[in-house]
């Protein structure tokens, strides 16, 4: 048994080496065009920020008035493109409230990241924490100095699922008032390109954690592979899905890889997104009301968000259906964002290990 599962792990390591795998086609026209603006709408509507509010790219850092257009669109119930999940009878609806069921399940990974902000979890390897799932076991953490990336693999039996959870950026404010948004070539999907300092900081640890997810994997095949992250952890989170996905088309699938961030900026442009999308990877974007990180890249830049977007505002968790992000949920408050929603997420602080 042990030679059967040592010859599995080469094989599956031998194909991470050389994965090359194909673009699929794309299935989203908004996102073929690369003019598309999803939050060009919003900007129209709530107008031009004023001019002493300080702002990165177009987006306010710390918006404390907006107007009135803004303060609707956080209060989204009186829409009739609103309707609960049971009351949703066609498939053209818009927009709907999240369930409770997918409400505890977005506090669940919520609680995973973070977990991952502690010091005493990553690098201290002590899995005990306010947020800390007593449920869960450590198997390992990874901390590299020159990017700060930080990452660790969980495995929990009574779930039947191996977690991957990224710590993300320790200092905001630093992140957005510095970062340069510089597209490259995304090895993994010709013809895409991804934020070159995501990528960057994900390949510092890549070839260590995939590893371990490969060997955690090869002993319990049966467990489903879900990945997390909040904040520059959420973008290094989509990118290790896609690259377990194409690690080993058998063993990794849509099947068994869940993904869910929390406040992840934006990975790519307009192919990635539908790159992304095409996979049929479960991916749902936790966005907390006016929280400025999702916006960024801009989308004027032509990066764009797939997957399913659960916006947190007034009303409770709004869904926006998955596919290619649109202007109906978070991107309806543009420009008046705030990096304070980016540091609490379903009353859970994340950034700080309180």
């Amino acid at each position: 048994m042990k030679l059967c599962a040592l010859l599995i792990l080469t094989v599956a390591l031998v194909q991470l080496a050389a994965a090359h795998p194909v673009v699929k086609e794309v299935n989203s026209k908004r996102a073929e065009e690369t003019s598309y603006d999803p939050e060009a709408a919003a900007k129209i509507t709530n107008g031009p920020l004023p001019s002493e509010l300080e702002q990165k790219y177009g987006m306010a850092l710390n918006a404390t008035e907006y107007p009135s257009s803004v303060a609707e669109a956080l209060s989204p119930k009186s829409s009739t493109k609103l309707r609960t999940a049971s009351s949703s009878t066609s498939a053209d609806v818009a927009v709907r409230q999240a369930t409770n069921t997918e409400i505890d399940i977005h506090t669940f990974y919520t609680k995973l990241s973070a977990a991952a902000y502690c010091r005493s979890v990553i690098p201290g390897g002590d899995f005990t924490c306010k947020h800390c799932d007593p449920s869960l076991q450590l198997i390992k953490t990874f901390t590299t100095l020159i990017d700060d990336t930080n990452v660790m693999v969980l495995r929990g039996d009574a779930q039947k699922a191996i977690y991957v959870a990224f710590r993300g950026t320790s200092s905001i404010r630093s992140f957005v008032v510095d970062v340069v948004f510089l597209p490259v070539d995304y090895p993994v999907a010709k013809g895409t390109k991804v934020h070159k300092g995501f990528l960057e900081s994900y390949n510092s640890v890549r070839d260590d954690l995939i590893k371990t997810v490969l060997e955690q994997a090869g002993q319990y095949p049966d467990y489903e592979i879900a990945i997390t992250g909040h904040s520059l952890g959420g973008a290094q989170a989509v990118l290790c899905a896609l690259d377990l996905l194409n690690t080993n088309g058998t063993q990794f699938s849509p099947v068994n890889l869940k993904l869910y961030t929390q406040g992840q900026p934006r990975v790519g442009d307009s192919a990635f997104a539908n790159y992304l999308l095409n996979t049929k990877i479960s991916y749902e974007r936790l966005v907390n009301k006016r929280d400025l990180i999702p916006h960024l890249p801009p989308g004027f830049m032509n990066f764009l968000h797939s997957g399913s977007e659960f916006w947190i505002n007034n009303d409770g968790v709004q869904v926006c259906p998955d596919g290619i992000e649109t202007d109906s949920c978070s991107n309806s408050i543009v420009p008046f964002t705030s990096v304070l929603d980016h540091l609490t997420y379903l009353d859970i602080n994340v950034g700080l290990c309180l």
